[in-house]
């Protein structure tokens, strides 16, 4: 994903979106694509559709994120097999993924042998794409995907109507995909898609280390399997939070387990914030006291300022 920063009446606001183009597009077409869901009640996206023309200026960061193909399977001495698993608009990162290897694959083809080394060679993965949609009027890259399947050898696309043939299970493993317990997974899509794939893959035995997912959106808030410092278990007893700015302070519901933005929100408050999945440090600010978890690392932090 990239940060994008836009002037609207004039202030500064920082987004988060997908890249949803492949390096080589980027390549030979110096053109970077997102993927932008509008948000009808949004105060961003929609006024992106309607102000920003050809022209307009904005401003990007890096791309960043750590939801990418391993160089192990792309430069394996052997045909690595993988299996996508997407829902919704979580097909944003497998687009660009598959853009990748189909124009790799094509400019291989326009190489000879002889000029190829062992690491071009094995660049072409076995890919087993499983997306889930609504219904199949809401498969986004529909046309798109269907042309990279037959511009790919490698790939196949199943789609899954969730409206038809229900969510993923097992069942739908075994019927789509059956050499599935030899395949690399990836999963990006909505976190309890992105739950439930999980939980259905560690009860078919598929390897944890084989498994590579990416919350499109916040992560959830799972305390009960967190660790803290000492081997001692988390638990998701009552705490207080105390909003120095504002001498609010706010009793946490065990029962209704929900972020200090989401808390401050709640209580009135209007923190500056932007992506809401703490990627993009709008809402950064600084710890007086106590303990907190980040949900992106998984960690708690000590008892420190930070």
């Amino acid at each position: 994903f990239i940060e994008l920063m836009v002037e609207k009446d004039g202030a500064r606001t920082l987004r988060c979106f997908s890249i949803s183009s492949s390096p080589a597009y980027y390549d030979s077409s110096g053109l970077i694509e997102l993927s932008i869901r509008i948000q009808q009640k949004g105060r961003i996206t929609p006024w992106i559709r309607q102000q920003l023309t050809l022209g307009s200026l904005v401003n990007i960061s890096a791309a960043q994120g750590d939801f990418v193909l391993p160089e192990e399977l792309l430069y394996s001495q052997q045909p690595e097999k993988v299996l996508f698993i997407a829902g919704g608009s979580g097909i944003t990162p497998f687009r660009s993924m598959l853009q990748q290897q189909v124009m790799t694959q094509h400019m291989m083809n326009r190489l000879t042998a002889k000029h190829l080394t062992t690491k071009q060679m094995s660049s072409e993965l076995d890919i087993h794409l499983l997306y889930y949609s609504r219904n199949d009027q809401q498969v986004v890259f529909k046309q798109e995907l269907e042309q990279l399947q037959q511009d790919y050898p490698g790939l196949t696309i199943t789609f899954v109507d969730s409206e038809k043939d229900g969510f993923i299970c097992a069942q739908h493993l075994q019927n789509y995909c059956s050499d599935f317990i030899q395949r690399n997974a990836f999963i990006c899509g909505p976190s309890p898609m992105i739950q439930q794939t999980r939980k259905v893959l560690a009860e078919l035995e598929v390897a944890v280390d084989k498994v590579h997912f990416e919350f499109f959106g916040a992560a959830p808030i799972e305390l009960a399997n967190v660790e803290l410092k000492g081997g001692e278990l988390a638990n998701s007893e009552q705490a207080i939070v105390h909003f120095q700015a504002s001498a609010k302070t706010v009793l946490s519901d065990k029962d209704k387990i929900s972020t200090l933005l989401e808390q401050a929100e709640e209580q009135g408050l209007s923190p500056v914030s932007g992506c809401r999945i703490g990627v993009c440090h709008q809402c950064i600010c600084k710890k007086k006291s106590g303990v907190v978890f980040n949900t992106r690392t998984q960690q708690y932090s000590d008892t420190s300022s930070e």
